[in-house]
């Protein structure tokens, strides 16, 4: 299992593979309610993730921002089901993270969505199309039965 814990306010990584000076990878948040203190720690220098620069962390304000992210990076590694969705649809890389709690049967059941049907193209050009038209066609019977 991984671990990871914090020592003199130095994130440690435990079995995770160590992070290199990659100015290319930034941690986002969604979330100032759940990670704000935490991410105002790592934006200030208190925490720190060795070979991780203070800029590397991003809280995003408005979900605009996370699809214009997102639509702008190939891999995409996280521990939540919304931005998992949003980056496979965009045709990402995707790495879901485990978790602890309620939370990991979202991941899971996106782990298999991801695994059934690996080229989102698929859901956009042909599944979502086809569903509409059963519902046009079951509404246009609607009308034309009454």
């Amino acid at each position: 299992s991984h671990t990871v814990q914090s020592v003199d306010n130095k994130i440690h990584l435990g079995d995770y593979p160590p992070l290199q000076n990659n100015s290319a990878m930034i941690f986002v948040s969604t979330s100032p309610a759940e990670d704000g203190e935490l991410w105002k720690d790592f934006q200030t220098g208190k925490m720190q993730i060795e070979g991780v620069q203070k800029n590397q962390f991003v809280m995003l304000e408005m979900i605009e921002q996370m699809f214009a992210l997102t639509q702008h990076v190939r891999n995409v590694y996280t521990d939540r089901y919304h931005p998992g969705v949003l980056a496979h649809r965009l045709g990402k890389n995707v790495q879901l993270l485990p978790l602890t709690g309620g939370e990991q049967i979202k991941l899971d059941g996106l782990q298999q969505f991801m695994e059934e049907f690996p080229n989102p193209r698929v859901i956009q050009d042909e599944r979502i199309p086809n569903a509409f038209q059963k519902l046009r066609d079951t509404d246009s019977r609607i009308w034309t039965n009454t």
